[in-house]
């Protein structure tokens, strides 16, 4: 069924972890949905550290990294926990303004979307065309 998530009392029930999320509309005409079967995603608070892809592109990576690890070069776990926190931190310094932008024009495509499923507004149409491009 597209478009729909579908689900009984009884299976909620027996799999209380599950969930269905619609996601925001960005360059086709639907909302794709997101369907989690098995367990709950991680949250900030529960996890230690989650690679992004974006810090390889940034020239000051691969020194970060480099330096973080010869901190620990008397253990690999040492290592490994030197390059987390510096990791970290280096994401909060660089790239925090840049998920905080892309939070914020999430935000308001959904609220064009909501709008735009009420009202049609060519005015709102133009907009959410100019912020997807």
């Amino acid at each position: 069924m597209a478009g729909r998530g579908v689900c009984d009392v009884a299976w909620r029930l027996a799999i209380p972890e599950t969930s269905m999320e619609h996601l925001m509309q960005q360059h086709s005409g639907h909302n794709p949905l997101l369907g989690r079967c098995c367990c709950k995603p991680p949250t900030r608070d529960n996890r230690l550290f989650w690679f992004q892809a974006a810090w390889c592109t940034h020239n000051q990576y691969p020194l970060l990294v480099r330096e973080a690890w010869s901190k620990g070069s008397q253990s690999v776990p040492v290592a490994l926990m030197h390059v987390g926190e510096d990791l970290v931190k280096f994401n909060r310094d660089i790239f925090e303004s840049v998920l905080r932008w892309k939070h914020e024009m999430e935000a308001r495509l959904k609220g064009i979307q909501r709008s735009l499923k009420r009202v049609d507004s060519t005015r709102l149409f133009l907009l959410q065309k100019e912020l997807l491009a």
